[in-house]
């Protein structure tokens, strides 16, 4: 008997672009469009230049590109640096959590790394969504954020 855990991994590992409905697919493209603009803006803010500033600083091997400035940087840090941009000013998407701040972020940095396609880059940040939401659901913190599914 396949437990979770195996059940998810085969989900991640499995999941192609065909798979998706088209209205997944769409949603997609506006979640990322979402996260984005919010990376552009939260960019613009004190924390943002902070976060960029400090980057800049500590250097890293030029890997990955920060969002709206012009940078690159270790992946790592461009997945820091983009997340907490694109949550900076708290309009990003949120369900009990910011899904698009912590998926779009890491999968614009592995995109970059291995030259994806779009549609390898959307099945990602579909893949995901999916995972991360999955597990907040499973591990929900308290009836506070209780979300009938």
């Amino acid at each position: 008997m396949r437990g979770p855990t195996e059940i998810l991994a085969d989900y991640i590992a499995e999941t192609n672009f065909e798979d998706l409905p088209n209205d997944v697919v769409h949603k997609a493209k506006m979640c990322i469009l979402d996260s984005l603009g919010c990376a552009i803006g939260g960019y613009q803010t004190k924390v943002g230049q902070i976060v960029v500033d400090l980057i800049r600083e500590m250097g890293g091997k030029p890997q990955s590109t920060i969002i709206a400035a012009r940078h690159k940087t270790s992946s790592v840090l461009a997945v820091f640096a983009n997340s907490t941009m694109a949550n900076a000013l708290d309009y990003d998407d949120t369900l009990f959590a910011h899904p698009g701040a912590t998926t779009i972020p890491p999968a614009l940095v592995v995109g970059e790394d291995r030259n994806s396609s779009g549609r390898e880059f959307i099945t990602s940040v579909v893949v995901g969504y999916e995972v991360m939401l999955r597990i907040g659901y499973a591990i929900m913190p308290s009836d506070y954020y209780t979300v009938s599914l």
